[in-house]
C-alpha cells in the first residue's frame, strides 16, 4: 500500500494505492530466474573463451618446449616456427629459430675443424714416426762411416801399418767414407728443402722430355759399361716446378734401373701428355722383388742389397726424395713388378 498527501479542489487530502504483494513476488521470482539464466550463459561463455584463450597460449608454449627438447638433443630439423604470430611467441619463436640455426652451424664448424685436427694429429703422429725412423736409420748409416774413419785414422796415428801402400789404403779408404758421408749430409739438405714452406715459391714453367734426354746421355758411359739399352718413348710435356728438384727424381730413378739393371738388357723410358696430367714410366729387368720390399723402396736408408756391399756408394735415400718430391706436387711413384721387369710410373698435373 502507498500513500501520498495531496491537495484536491482546495482541499487537502491523503491518496491511498493499494497494490496486491502477489504480482511483486511474482515480479522478483522472475528477476531470480533471469538472473539463474544470464549466470548460467555468463559462465558459459567464460568457460569457453577460457578454453579457447587458453589452447591459443598453450598451443605455441608446446610447440615451443618441443623445439627446446630438440635443440637440447642436437636435433635441429624439426619444424616448430610460428610463422603466422607477429607477437611475443612469434618474437620467441624467431629467436629460437635463429639460436638453433647458430648451434647447427657451430657444431658443424666444430665437427669439419674435429676431423681436421685428427686428420692433422695423424700425419703429425705419421711424420714423427718418419722422423724418428729417418734419424734412426741415419745414426745407424753415419755409424759405419765414422767407426772406419777412427779405425784407419787411429791406425794411421799409432803406426800400425807396416808399409806405406797398406797406409795409402787407408787413406783412400778415409777419403771413401767421407765422401758417403758427405753425399748422405748432402741429400739430407735435399730433404729439408723440400719441408720448406717457400719450396714452391721458386716454381716456373719446364720442359720434361729435353731433361729426361739430357740425363740419358750423361749417364750413357754408366749405361754402355753395363752394356744396357736405354729405349725412349718421349712427348713434349711441361709442368711447373723446380728444374733441379724434378732432375733429381729423374736421375734417381733413370740412375737406379741402369745401376740394377742386369747386364746386357734394356731400360724402357716413357713420357706421355694425356692434356691434363704428365705420365712417367720407366722399367728394368731386374732380379724378383717381393711384395713386401716393393713396399719399403721409398723409405729412407731402405737398401734390397742386404749384402754390405758399400762399392754401390748408395745412401739408401734417392728414393726417398723421389717420393718426397713428388708429394710436392700431390703425386706419388707407384712400383710394380711384373714378369722380370720392375717398374716405376707417376703423374704431374701438366702446365700449358
Amino acid at each position: 500500500m502507498f500513500y501520498e498527501k495531496s491537495i484536491v479542489d482546495g482541499k487537502s487530502v491523503i491518496l491511498i494505492a493499494v497494490y496486491p504483494l502477489s504480482h511483486i513476488d511474482d515480479i522478483v521470482n522472475a528477476m531470480k530466474l533471469v538472473n539463474l539464466y544470464l549466470f548460467i550463459i555468463v559462465f558459459v561463455v567464460l568457460v569457453v573463451a577460457s578454453l579457447f584463450y587458453s589452447k591459443s597460449f598453450s598451443s605455441p608454449i608446446s610447440k615451443l618446449n618441443s623445439a627446446t627438447k630438440d635443440i637440447s638433443i642436437l636435433n635441429f630439423n624439426t619444424e616448430y616456427l610460428l610463422k603466422d604470430r607477429n607477437d611475443e611467441f612469434g618474437e620467441l619463436s624467431d629467436n629460437i629459430s635463429l639460436l638453433s640455426e647458430n648451434l647447427e652451424r657451430t657444431l658443424n664448424t666444430l665437427q669439419i675443424q674435429n676431423k681436421q685436427l685428427s686428420s692433422s694429429l695423424e700425419r703429425e703422429n705419421e711424420n714423427e714416426f718418419s722422423r724418428k725412423n729417418f734419424v734412426k736409420g741415419l745414426s745407424h748409416e753415419i755409424k759405419t762411416p765414422l767407426a772406419i774413419i777412427q779405425a784407419s785414422s787411429e791406425a794411421i796415428q799409432n803406426n800400425i801399418f807396416e808399409n806405406d801402400e797398406d797406409k795409402n789404403n787407408a787413406l783412400k779408404s778415409i777419403q771413401l767414407e767421407v765422401k758417403r758421408t758427405n753425399n748422405i749430409v748432402n741429400s739430407m739438405m735435399q730433404v729439408y728443402k723440400l719441408d720448406s714452406p717457400y719450396y714452391k715459391d721458386s716454381w716456373k714453367k719446364i720442359e720434361l722430355s729435353q731433361i729426361i734426354t739430357t740425363l740419358v746421355e750423361s749417364l750413357s758411359v754408366l749405361s754402355k759399361s753395363r752394356n744396357v739399352s736405354i729405349n725412349l718413348d718421349l712427348e713434349d710435356s711441361f709442368i711447373k716446378g723446380d728444374t733441379e728438384k724434378i732432375e733429381l727424381v729423374f736421375s734417381n730413378l733413370i740412375t737406379n734401373a741402369i745401376k740394377y739393371t742386369e747386364n746386357n738388357n734394356d731400360v724402357n723410358i716413357t713420357l706421355k701428355n694425356s692434356g691434363e696430367y704428365v705420365e712417367f714410366k720407366i722399367d728394368n729387368v731386374t732380379d724378383e722383388i717381393s711384395i713386401d720390399e716393393l713396399s719399403h723402396l721409398f723409405d729412407p736408408f731402405y737398401k734390397i742389397d742386404k749384402s754390405g756391399d758399400r762399392s754401390q756408394n748408395s745412401t739408401g735415400l734417392g728414393l726417398y726424395i723421389v717420393q718426397a718430391t713428388l708429394k710436392q706436387y700431390g703425386s706419388i711413384c707407384e712400383t710394380s713388378y711384373n714378369n722380370g721387369r720392375l717398374q716405376f710410373k707417376f703423374q704431374i698435373k701438366s702446365s700449358y
